[in-house]
């Protein structure tokens, strides 16, 4: 359940993001993208569950996609691997490399 909760919660912080991006009031996207303003209310606090239509008509009036509305941070990933599993950058005359 923690997963759908941070899903609802990317999916809020999204929403809000891009709609104060747009310089648009609840009630301009709700009014445009035909969504209550209390389910609007209720998305940018990460309570309800939208169904795929509403998502659809919030994203075409945002001017974005419903990936971009659903997509979380990028996430830092660090790989160690061993020096001789990578070919060398470059090397010195003494013997020094980057890798």
């Amino acid at each position: 359940m923690a997963e759908a909760e941070d899903a609802l919660r990317t999916l809020a912080h999204n929403v809000r993001a891009a709609r104060t991006r747009a310089g648009l009031s609840l009630d301009e996207l709700g009014r445009r993208a035909k969504v209550s303003k209390g389910a609007l209310v209720g998305l940018e606090k990460a309570q309800g569950n939208p169904n795929f239509a509403t998502l659809v008509r919030l994203a075409d009036t945002l001017g974005v996609s419903v990936s971009a509305l659903m997509e979380g941070p990028a996430e830092g990933r660090v790989r160690v691997v061993t020096a001789g599993a990578v070919m060398p950058l470059w090397t010195g005359e003494r013997g020094s490399e980057a890798r």
